[in-house]
């Protein structure tokens, strides 16, 4: 949710002044990633939103990794709307435990084209000073 909101800041900003852009990058913010020069903008087209990573996220084929998502403006404008209003269609029709990336996962998959790319991250220096969740 930090991140959509963020987001809707930026949106909000550049809306205020005029400005688009071609392409939108958004990351975590201690998402580190290596290889910039993995994601060329003429590789990049609108007809899809592109995800750090694979289809079988962290080996689970109903994830996807929400930590780098590349689009249009008016793509993850889109994100942002759908994220709150789909989240009641969401919990009526995923029958696991609730996790974010697995909601990613469904907003993707029902809502946009997707691709993956991989650029490099280094999941292990996230959230903690001991890497992603853990202790």
């Amino acid at each position: 949710m930090k991140r959509l909101s963020a987001l809707e800041a930026f949106f909000d900003f550049t809306t205020q002044h005029h400005l688009t852009y071609d392409i939108v990058f958004l990351f975590s913010p201690d998402f580190p990633f290596r290889r910039y020069d993995s994601v060329h903008s003429a590789d990049i087209t609108n007809d899809f939103i592109y995800i750090e990573g694979y289809p079988n996220y962290n080996n689970n084929p109903d994830w996807y990794n929400d930590f780098f998502v590349i689009g249009n403006m008016s793509q993850l404008c889109q994100l942002k709307n759908i994220y709150i209003d789909s989240f009641k269609d969401y919990i009526s029709n995923y029958k696991g435990k609730f996790d974010p990336h697995s909601y990613f996962h469904f907003l993707i998959s029902t809502y946009f084209k997707h691709k993956f790319i991989n650029c490099g991250g280094n999941y292990s220096l996230m959230n903690t000073p001991n890497g992603y969740c853990k202790t």
